[in-house]
């Protein structure tokens, strides 16, 4: 005997019914609260600049709308200190980078709108700190990149393409980045830069007039670059040549980043020299330091650097500086060497230009020093960094003539210890900007060979509150490849229309069914209109 199929109940229907209401009528409520549909016109970019002395970032921002195939870009936020040192710092505890970083990234997650955070790509490029690291320890830059890849990673940023999001930027790369920030400010690449907040990135411009570039000078803590367009570039040779398309426009530049040759390295540099110079005496006479100051370096500090020692050495600075006979690494560290000043400024610029090597062969000439080919000056320029650091910091304005350079140059150096200490800014600076001031001079004038023709330099650090250093140029040129897939927020026009069609579906099927379970409980009670008596039973008639 076979079991009946249970059909299902009046109370089935119109439960599943009222079910299927409610889930629509919710959809249905959902969907119409993400009906404003939003796409940011604006896109942003985090750039960390990774020197050989410091970390900063800064967060960009420019219309999505590019003006032919490159951004007009603004700053948003900006932080100069991402932890206490340069990422090189931390080789023996990468961990230790940590903090700074997510220091300034929690900055950068305060000023984005959250809806824009997953489009907005994350970049760390690193200067000549880890470019010396990579190439003396690999292993050490790879274990610093390492924690840095895995912090960007626990974001909610874009950080896809590990490699090329957080890498080593070339010395040549990053004059190139400097020479884009200075023309970009600078108003000379035909558009009118973002200087102010949102309000201005969205102001529409009108093309301004193209002008003769500037050629960008910067002086880091482990190397300096000098980027321009010569008078004939087609003579550049291949290495020095940078070719940039922006706003519509080609430009050649030459360009060239001289390892070893920034601020800090060549302090190292000259105090190395003037231990080894006086037979590694404990007490060593320093012209480029002032009178009453003294101070003690080790052994380790002088020899171990990449730029002491070395094929990087030899590469930079085209020799090496050794440690006295006798004296191994092991023992480096414990080693240790006074400095005591002697404020004579004419003494400081002699042993700071045999820092240079003037009379190298040039292969291709001109050269500037070492052998390196640079032609000479042609245009504006500006000086950027530890140029307008230290022009600020021996009181010039950002555009002294070569006599006022020369002369707060020297009168800064004759200068006391008890001197300087009423001075404002901090002293760990202030101590430095001597030898800093001798050392841009060697450079500007025996160098790269300015002179009163060609001298038209102006030193800043910033324009309205925008830093004028590379990281700003490499957003302006990443621009170019940055797929415009502007962030939104909401549903789209199509997806909204279909959600809205699929629940009132859905919702029509919910009141078919409740409406039919509660016609089946209605008629189901219904008395018939007559009835049968099936215990009866006629029975026939006899004829």
């Amino acid at each position: 005997m076979k079991t009946p199929k249970k059909s299902i109940g009046n109370w089935e229907w119109m439960i599943l019914g009222v079910v299927l209401l409610i889930l629509s009528i919710i959809g249905v409520v959902v969907v119409a609260k993400s009906k404003e549909y939003y796409c940011s016109p604006v896109e942003f970019e985090i750039v960390f600049d990774a020197g050989s002395s410091h970390t900063s970032m800064a967060v960009y921002q420019w219309l999505a709308d590019t003006t032919k195939g490159t951004g007009v870009v603004g700053q948003l936020a900006f932080a100069r200190e991402c932890g206490d040192a340069g990422l090189s710092s931390y080789a023996n505890d990468p961990e230790g980078v940590v903090p700074g970083l997510q220091d300034c990234l929690d900055l950068a997650e305060l000023v984005l709108p959250e809806y824009t955070r997953k489009d907005v790509p994350l970049f760390l490029a690193a200067t000549a700190g880890m470019r010396l690291l990579n190439a003396t320890d690999p292993g050490k830059s790879d274990a610093v990149f390492e924690v840095v890849r895995r912090t960007f990673a626990d974001t909610p940023f874009y950080f896809e393409n590990e490699k090329s999001q957080v890498r080593i930027l070339s010395g040549n790369k990053e004059g190139t980045s400097s020479w884009i920030s200075a023309n970009y400010l600078g108003e000379n690449l035909g558009v009118e830069p973002v200087t102010g907040g949102i309000v201005d990135v969205l102001t529409p411009r009108e093309p301004i007039p193209t002008r003769p570039t500037l050629g960008a000078l910067d002086l880091g803590g482990a190397s300096t670059q000098i980027t321009f367009i010569p008078e004939d570039p087609s003579q550049i040779p291949a290495e020095y040549r940078s070719k940039l398309r922006l706003y519509g426009t080609d430009y050649e530049l030459y360009t060239h980043s001289f390892l070893c040759y920034g601020a800090d390295e060549g302090t190292r540099r000259l105090e190395a020299n003037l231990v080894k110079e006086s037979g590694f005496a404990e007490v060593t006479l320093n012209p480029c330091s002032p009178v009453g100051y003294s101070y003690v370096v080790t052994g380790e500090y002088l020899w171990k650097a990449p730029c002491s020692k070395g094929p990087k050495a030899m590469e930079g600075w085209g020799s090496e500086v050794t440690p006295a006979p006798g004296v191994t690494e092991d023992v480096m560290a414990s080693i240790e060497y006074r400095l005591n000043g002697t404020g004579n400024p004419d003494e400081c610029y002699r042993v700071t230009k045999s820092l240079f090597d003037f009379n190298a062969t040039c292969a291709v000439a001109p050269c500037s020093f070492n052998g390196v080919y640079t032609p000479l000056p042609r245009g504006s320029f500006k000086g950027i960094s530890n140029y307008a650091y230290t022009t600020a910091g021996i009181g010039l304005t950002t555009t002294p003539t070569i006599d006022e350079f020369i002369s707060a140059a020297d009168d800064y150096c004759r200068k006391t210890y008890e001197e300087l200490k009423v001075l404002p800014e901090k002293m760990k600076y202030k101590i430095l900007y001597c030898f800093r001031s001798m050392f841009i001079r060697a450079l500007l004038f025996d160098a790269y060979k300015f002179d009163e023709k060609t001298w038209d330099i102006e030193f800043t650090s910033e324009v309205n509150g925008i830093d004028f250093g590379w990281a700003l140029g490499f957003a302006i040129n990443a621009t170019g490849w940055i797929p415009e897939e502007p962030a939104c927020v909401g549903l789209a026009p199509a997806t909204f229309i279909g959600f809205v069609v699929i629940f009132t579906i859905v919702m029509m099927i919910g009141f078919a069914l409740f409406a039919h379970g509660v016609r089946r409980g209605i008629f189901g009670k219904r008395s018939p209109r007559c009835s049968v008596d099936k215990s009866y039973h006629p029975q026939p008639q006899s004829a």
